[in-house]
C-alpha cells in the first residue's frame, strides 16, 4: 500500500518519488526499494508524511480503507461554512484559491 499511496500523493502534488527521497535526505535508490516493496521505517516514513502534511497512517493505510476526498471530513460550524462558500465560487476563483493554498503549504517545509 505504501508504494501506490506514495505514488498517488507524488502525482497530486506534481512531484516523483525520487524526489521526495532526495527533499527528505534519502538516496533515489531507496526509491527503488520502495518500488519494490520495502516499507520506510518509522523515521523515514514520518519524513515523508511531513513532507505531504499526512499522517503515516495515511501511506500505509488501504486506499478504498481512505475517505473520500471531495467528502467533507467534518461536521463542525466551520467546515459548514467554508464547504458553503466554496460551493458559491466560479472554477476560476476555486483556482486561485487553490493556488493560495498549495503555496502557503508548500511555504510550511
Amino acid at each position: 500500500m505504501f508504494w501506490k499511496n506514495l505514488c498517488t500523493l507524488c502525482n497530486a502534488h506534481n512531484t516523483t518519488p525520487n524526489a521526495v527521497c532526495l527533499a527528505i535526505g534519502k538516496s533515489s535508490a531507496t526509491a527503488t526499494k520502495w518500488k519494490n516493496g520495502a516499507i520506510p521505517r518509522d523515521t523515514t516514513l514520518q519524513l515523508v508524511a511531513n513532507f505531504f502534511n499526512v499522517t503515516p497512517e495515511d501511506l500505509l493505510r488501504d486506499p478504498a480503507e481512505q475517505a473520500d476526498p471531495a467528502e467533507p471530513t467534518s461536521t463542525s460550524p466551520l467546515s459548514q461554512e467554508f464547504y458553503d462558500l466554496v460551493d458559491q465560487l466560479t472554477i476560476k476563483e476555486l483556482r486561485e484559491i487553490q493556488a493560495i493554498m498549495e503555496e502557503k503549504i508548500k511555504n510550511r517545509r
